[in-house]
């Protein structure tokens, strides 16, 4: 969800269109993309090769602490470079804000499965509600977006029966509540 949460500030916030050129937005892109989903995902890959998860899609909630883990690592990383970078508020927040909703699904995943997927919608929806005034389209058509893509992600969790309705609501909830405070601090 970083990078959609990334393109949506690229593309669609007046400030960024106005002062990112061309190539500071695909260097940035990249660089949200390889630290927030590339880097993960091979550490992901490799632990399940290493017998530590048994498979990416990590169905017990037991295998995820290492996963969750590395990414809270490289997250934090990524939000502290960010900084020094002089990268714009809005962005070093939003960074701060998921790599809070992954420590929490880390800290709740040790009694309580939660969909990691709906805490990651969730942020996605409470961080188009933050940036949508300062849209440079229609606020709607960005929480319109927002919410179908937030549907489709959660009813296929239930649909593919790898989350309850409860966990999925519960996951939605904690990650739209901490981006949407990390958002307002």
């Amino acid at each position: 969800m970083p990078f959609l949460g990334t393109l949506l500030l690229m593309f669609l916030h007046k400030i960024f269109v106005a002062r990112f050129t061309p190539e500071l937005v695909q260097y940035t892109l990249l660089f949200i993309f390889v630290s927030t989903f590339l880097i993960p995902a091979i550490g992901s890959f490799i632990m399940m090769k290493q017998g530590m998860i048994s498979s990416l899609q990590m169905p017990e909630k037991g295998e995820r602490k290492y996963p969750y883990l590395l990414t809270v690592i490289i997250y934090s990383l990524t939000g502290y470079m960010m900084n020094n970078l002089g990268f714009p508020r809005i962005m070093v927040f939003f960074i701060i804000g998921i790599t809070l909703v992954i420590a929490l699904l880390s800290l709740i995943n040790i009694k309580y499965k939660i969909s990691a997927h709906s805490a990651g919608v969730g942020g996605l929806v409470a961080f188009s509600f933050l940036i949508g005034d300062q849209s440079i389209i229609d606020f709607r058509w960005i929480m319109i977006s927002a919410l179908i893509i937030a549907g489709l992600v959660m009813s296929s969790r239930i649909y593919l029966k790898a989350h309850k309705p409860s966990q999925v609501y519960t996951g939605f909830l904690l990650g739209f509540l901490v981006i949407f405070i990390s958002g307002i601090l």
